[in-house]
């Protein structure tokens, strides 16, 4: 519980001193590498506990972490209890980042990822795409979720997974070829359709409902 309450706190604080704060670009809300930690927090990120409260940080630059995304709340809530999950990440960045909802699954598909500590969660994902039923939707989601597979359930960094390297590059469905989170990050923050989805959101929540072929 403890650990909980403070990501959501590291993440209120992110959003409130970089992303909105006066005379900055809205858009650090993808590729800034600025965290907030306090005590129990801190171990996630490797960054040396504050004395009190919460400290402000630069990721660790090795990590890569930017971003909502590398916020350690943001990876936990979007993983399962024991291991990431790309498929949820990279669903919730495409509805959140680029305004757009993937269909659900066809009827009577089999939508559980086989799990074998053998494998990395990219390789059960590859094989679950074997599935022509399943490929289309990943292809648009999984990419974006892949990119942060260097953190875990909670958001701590990583280089393997089940004693295997893990691989965080990808294409997105533009064709940008990304690397990792940090790729991610500068390529969330260039795409013209995801500016527009952040400004769209805006207007929406600022006005109290969707907008409309009038607005």
């Amino acid at each position: 519980d403890a650990l909980k309450t403070s990501m959501r706190e590291g993440t209120r604080l992110f959003l409130e001193r970089v992303v909105l704060a006066p005379g900055t670009d809205v858009r650090a809300l993808f590729d800034s590498n600025q965290v907030f930690a306090d005590a129990t927090l801190a171990p996630i990120y490797g960054v040396t506990a504050p004395a009190s409260g919460f400290a402000q940080f630069t990721a660790p630059p090795q990590q890569g972490r930017v971003g909502l995304m590398g916020q350690a709340g943001m990876l936990a809530g979007h993983s399962k209890s024991d291991h990431s999950s790309p498929t949820k990440r990279g669903v919730f960045m495409l509805q959140a980042f680029l305004c757009t909802t993937p269909p659900p699954p066809q009827p009577g598909v089999n939508t559980n990822i086989m799990m074998d500590p053998t494998l990395t969660t990219r390789q059960r994902l590859e094989r679950h795409r074997e599935n022509s039923q399943c490929a289309g939707c990943h292809a648009l989601f999984d990419p974006l979720g892949m990119a942060l597979e260097h953190f875990d359930s909670i958001g701590r960094y990583r280089e393997t997974e089940n004693g295997l390297a893990i691989d965080p590059s990808g294409s997105l469905e533009d064709g940008t070829f990304i690397n990792g989170s940090a790729d991610l990050g500068t390529a969330l923050r260039n795409n013209a359709a995801v500016t527009e989805c952040l400004l769209r959101n805006f207007y929406r929540n600022v006005n109290g409902r969707d907008d409309d072929v009038h607005d």
